[in-house]
């Protein structure tokens, strides 16, 4: 949960002449969502994540609950995954 769809946010930088300036956050930036509280709303368990040394205790929680739960892993919004196709 990095609030974005920042996948190709590298393209966006580029397009921008390496500056993100002005209103660029409009193309890829989303409100903040607590997706934790989402599934916890419907039914479901949620467990919010919000840095890296919390994560195999929300999975050791999860699996031991028995019943749906999300994980929201919160992420950094800059991050990108590597690219695996160039074409």
């Amino acid at each position: 949960n990095n609030s974005s769809t920042n996948q190709g946010i590298s393209f966006e930088i580029a397009a921008r002449g390496g500056k993100l300036e002005g209103r660029h956050g409009d193309v890829w930036q989303f409100t903040p969502s607590d997706f934790a509280a989402i599934a916890r709303s419907m039914g479901a368990e949620g467990l919010r994540v919000e840095s890296p040394n919390e994560l195999r205790d929300a999975l050791d929680v999860a699996l031991n609950m028995g019943k749906p739960v999300v994980i929201d892993v919160v992420t950094d919004q800059m991050a990108e995954a590597p690219k695996t196709w160039l074409g």
